[in-house]
């Protein structure tokens, strides 16, 4: 925001007044640059002034020029690292009452507005880096026990693996993701094992297990992922492998 160029106060207060209208606390904290790189300070301070003749005609105060001149100056040291923004938001803010009732305008009032302004100004960053970080971090992904899986991808994976009982923690054991998992997965089925009706073969489909698993693969803890990745071939089940793998490289990244 500039000033410099209204050759009158009276081009200045209605560039102010048009400001006023749409100008909130996160405008100035996003957009507006700071006091300390607006320029020469006597140049900043003549804008301070205005916008200081503003709030005084607006609301029927007076103080002596000399005061003006030393009240400006002050605003500049409190507001060097904020915007000229701030200033016209904390006036219109006190002019409101945000502060208070207007008793009397005074140097000592008119920086007391400017703490409690700042204040105000400093929970609106708060909540805006709160509500940038809930956009940015990722929701953490929730792991399941085997029994919270559907019905029909725990009979599919009954079909592949029956884990000896106690070979492990119970936890690895309800995600089906133990060494004997693997090898069962590894092994070649031996003729009488092979379904013979439709209705049998319609139990598993690999295509169906590797569809099912790349689905719920993200729901798998991160211990069982990891051990049932160790123990897969990719020779073998380089399908299997490159799932658990891709999964695996993804949340490296997430955490990241």
């Amino acid at each position: 925001m500039t000033l410099q160029r209204c050759t009158e106060n009276r081009q200045a207060f209605n560039a102010l007044v048009k400001l006023e209208k749409t100008l909130t606390v996160s405008d100035a904290i996003i957009s507006s640059p700071l006091i300390a790189t607006q320029g020469l300070k006597k140049d900043v301070v003549g804008e301070i002034i205005r916008i200081l003749e503003f709030f005084l005609e607006v609301t029927g105060k007076d103080l002596e020029d000399y005061q003006k001149q030393v009240l400006a100056g002050d605003l500049y040291e409190k507001f060097k690292t904020d915007a000229l923004e701030d200033i016209v938001l904390m006036f219109k803010m006190a002019r409101q009452g945000d502060f208070g009732k207007v008793y009397k305008c005074d140097t000592f009032e008119i920086m007391n507005w400017s703490n409690q302004y700042l204040d105000i100004k400093s929970a609106t960053r708060e909540r805006l880096i709160s509500k940038r970080k809930k956009i940015i971090e990722p929701e953490p992904s929730q792991g399941k026990y085997f029994t919270d899986l559907p019905i029909m991808l725990q009979e599919k994976f009954e079909n592949i693996v029956k884990p000896k009982k106690n070979f492990i923690p119970r936890k690895a054991s309800e995600m089906m993701t133990t060494e004997k998992t693997i090898r069962d997965l590894e092994k070649p089925k031996k003729k009488q094992e092979v379904l013979t009706t439709e209705k049998s073969e319609s139990l598993f489909n690999y295509d169906a297990f590797l569809k099912n698993l790349q689905t719920n693969v993200s729901k798998m803890y991160d211990d069982a992922l990891h051990k049932a990745f160790e123990n897969t071939t990719k020779s073998t089940h380089p399908e299997v492998w490159k799932i658990f793998n891709n999964e695996i490289e993804f949340r490296k990244k997430t955490k990241k």
